[in-house]
């Protein structure tokens, strides 16, 4: 692969999918809780799948039938096609912020990156910069779904391979929703058709009494929501991912229960605790998180955030024919 500053990704072309068949009333509004509103704040879900890339006929069949499955998919996850709109209250200054399922559409974006291989994305320690490139809505955070799509796709040909990357709210769903919908867009994309099986419960209503629904803000909060303009800057940060495998994370686990028991401690250390144990470990021993390699007597503090996440196995894959 050239130098990042030369790699160009290039858009081939940009459609706005709509919910096939969709019987939702348009009316259909979903306030959002508490935990979501505190979302808004932050920035979106992005994940993506890479496949290697079958004959140019075959790409092109592959990536229609992604296009058409994921019409079929947002069917069922109709909210993903919509946009946050809000209520504002004069009389006690509060807003209420809600999901509307207007099927406005959600973003399909088929590009190209000739220059960028498979092996360019898999094979560096660190994530490369351009696979950046590969997502749709980059740098947003939540509560841009006001004047933005809640959800969008981007396919992208590498010169061996196909990326496909999508971007969610997580205003509107969590990651479990959304590989729920992965999966139902998957088995749709695999055997075609419209009718998806898959169904998402969406609607809030179990997490508040009827009489504290909506959740209202103040309204002065909803106001810096509406002149925030500014996407996310992340700093000039390295990146890498770490993959543990099941045997791995069992032979962590039995390593930290045979040293609590040496000690004399009573319970059991989770899967969790054993892996989060021995990062924290390597970060302190490896001068991380402003941690010196020679302490002095000084004592020094040290924070270490760790995102931790489970995905559920796909039981159907995209694979592409």
């Amino acid at each position: 692969m050239a130098n990042d500053d030369d790699v160009r990704v290039q858009v081939l072309s940009t459609s706005l999918v709509h919910a096939h068949n969709k019987t939702t009333p348009p009316s259909e509004r979903i306030p959002l809780t508490p935990c979501d509103l505190r979302l808004l704040l932050v920035g979106t879900i992005q994940k993506g799948l890479l496949f290697r890339k079958p004959t140019a006929a075959a790409a092109a069949a592959f990536v229609d039938n992604l296009k058409s499955s994921f019409s079929a998919a947002l069917a069922s996850f109709y909210p993903f096609a919509g946009r946050l709109s809000a209520d504002e209250h004069p009389e006690d200054g509060t807003a209420t912020v809600y999901i509307d399922c207007n099927d406005a559409g959600a973003p399909f974006v088929h590009a190209s990156a000739a220059g960028v291989s498979v092996a360019d994305i898999l094979d560096p320690v660190y994530i490369p910069p351009v696979l950046w490139s590969f997502f749709p809505l980059n740098w947003l955070r939540n509560h841009h779904g006001f004047d933005h799509p809640l959800a969008a796709v981007q396919v992208t040909e590498l010169s061996d391979g196909i990326f496909v990357g999508w971007t969610i709210s997580h205003a509107v769903a969590d990651g479990a929703t959304i590989w729920k919908f992965v999966k139902s867009w998957s088995a749709l994309c695999r055997r075609g058709g419209h009718d998806s099986s898959s169904t998402a419960a969406f609607s809030r209503d179990w997490f508040i009494d009827e009489k504290h629904r909506p959740i209202k803000m103040p309204i002065t909060k909803f106001k810096e929501f509406e002149e925030d303009e500014g996407k996310i800057v992340f700093p000039s940060l390295k990146e890498r991912v770490l993959h543990f495998s099941r045997r791995k994370l069992d032979d962590l686990k039995a390593r930290a229960n045979t040293e609590v028991a040496d000690i004399g401690f009573g319970g059991k250390i989770s899967s969790l605790q054993s892996l989060i144990s021995h990062l924290w470990r390597a970060v302190i021993r490896n001068g991380g998180g402003g941690v010196k390699k020679n302490v002095s007597e000084e004592e020094e503090e040290a924070a270490f955030v760790i995102q931790v996440q489970w995905v559920e196995p796909l039981e159907a894959s995209f694979a592409p024919p």
